[in-house]
């Protein structure tokens, strides 16, 4: 705890005026007894004032807030200020914030009057997942005459754990029940029937197909209706939340761990909601966390707790490790998604050589995010010999990233090429084209 007295700029103005009499020293002696005089009183007055600083213990202050925040989502916070004096006061107050934070409304001033207590709210908006600590409250309190002011402390201590926004799974749900996915770019792809059960009739839409058609029902109700086909349900899949460097990049400030945890947590939501099991494992040069594939409303909450503190390191992703680590834990046929950026040969050949052999057992996706800086290079005509270069040199990577790509693909493995703005949809699709095709 701490406190700190300053003067007022009042105590420097006056410090000021018997300052500027003394020169009068230099033309008249006879002025420097009064001046000296004024200077005693001056003392005595900043003296006096300094004696009547509020202390901490006339004060008492609360912070009251939610412990659960949405990444980059505004929340009140309250703050509540108890005045023990016998005398009203001029008052700053400001709370002590992380690096991450962004708030409007503090520092707030207003005027507590004796032996009263006034509450203030102010938003806050935390821009990194994980927990975060408030520790402290500031209070800036002036002397009765105004000549000094304390800055007080006060440990109010709390902590707020910032999970990934979940609006557009939200969004995702509200459209999903209108039969309206497609307005966020996800297809509705209709099964085949097969292995698939009929599920009910519902209104036939342009994308639907057209030999479902249930042409009796269509019939009674003056409507096209077509058969809808329940998914296999009670399926595995596992996400690999590549925590490695190669995930520290950003791109329009988001890093690419972050991209990879929304996308995560948005097809977590549409998989149990088909009635798949879903797990997690977090990994970069060891294996960080596992949570087993479980089904169910209650998984996604420990999806979401086992997930929105993890954060990429400055060290290469052991993708052997965390596939026998994997292996150990879990033998059952499973859809198991990787999302992680390669950008060198080592990496694309870890890839092919560990995911390869899984395809005996398990159902390899790999996804690999895309740099749209180096395509946009790639794709400026150039004006200079060294904007040329700069040009060749983007496009001879492109060149060899899709030849890696394609690599993989040939080895039986499915691989996705995405842009990180674009990975929930192409990700969402891809599963429910996998679901739709009996791939799993």
């Amino acid at each position: 705890m701490k406190i700190t007295t300053v003067p007022n700029w009042n105590a420097v103005v006056l410090a000021a005026l018997p300052a500027g009499l003394s020169v009068s020293v230099l033309f008249a002696e006879t002025t420097l007894y009064p001046i000296l005089i004024l200077d005693g009183i001056l003392l005595s007055l900043l003296i006096i004032d300094y004696l009547t600083i509020p202390r901490r213990a006339d004060f008492a202050v609360e912070r009251d807030l939610q412990h659960t925040f949405a990444l980059s989502r505004f929340y009140p916070v309250t703050i509540t200020v108890t005045n023990h004096l016998q005398r009203d006061l001029s008052l700053q107050v400001n709370d002590s914030l992380p690096d991450v934070a962004e708030a409007k409304g503090t520092p707030a001033r207003f005027r507590l009057a004796p032996r009263s207590r006034v509450s203030f709210d102010y938003h806050l908006a935390l821009h990194s997942r994980g927990s975060h600590q408030l520790d402290r409250v500031y209070l800036r309190v002036p002397s009765r005459v105004g000549l000094w002011q304390r800055i007080i402390d006060f440990p109010v201590p709390a902590v707020v754990n910032v999970y990934p926004d979940l609006q557009q799974m939200t969004d995702y749900l509200t459209l999903a029940r209108h039969h309206q996915v497609s307005l966020m770019g996800i297809r509705q792809l209709h099964r085949a029937g097969g292995d698939n059960e009929f599920e009910r009739l519902k209104e036939y839409q342009t994308d639907d197909e057209f030999r479902h058609i249930a042409w009796r029902a269509t019939a009674r109700q003056g409507q096209l209706i077509t058969k809808m086909f329940q998914m296999n349900e009670n399926q595995s899949v596992i996400f690999m939340l590549d925590c490695g460097r190669m995930m520290l990049g950003q791109v329009r400030s988001t890093r690419l761990i972050d991209y990879a945890l929304n996308a995560i947590l948005m097809l977590t939501s549409i998989a149990l909601r088909n009635h798949d099991k879903v797990g997690l494992v977090t990994f970069a040069g060891q294996v960080a966390s596992y949570l087993p594939p479980k089904g169910g409303p209650g998984q996604m909450k420990r999806i979401i707790h086992a997930s929105y503190d993890r954060f990429a390191a400055d060290q290469p992703s052991d993708f052997r490790a965390a596939l026998e680590y994997l292996n150990g834990k879990w033998r059952r046929r499973t859809l198991l998604i990787l999302i992680t950026q390669a950008i060198d040969d080592l990496t694309f050949a870890d890839l092919k050589k560990y995911f390869a052999p899984l395809l005996t057992r398990h159902l390899p996706l790999l996804v690999v995010l895309r740099d749209r800086d180096i395509e946009d290079i790639a794709n400026t005509q150039p004006n200079t010999t060294a904007a040329f270069y700069r040009t060749a040199a983007a496009a001879e990577y492109l060149t060899w990233r899709q030849r890696h790509v394609e690599d993989l693909r040939r080895a039986g493995i499915l691989c996705l090429d995405v842009h990180p703005d674009n990975l929930n949809t192409t990700l969402i699709n891809e599963y429910l084209r996998i679901k739709a095709e009996h791939l799993l």
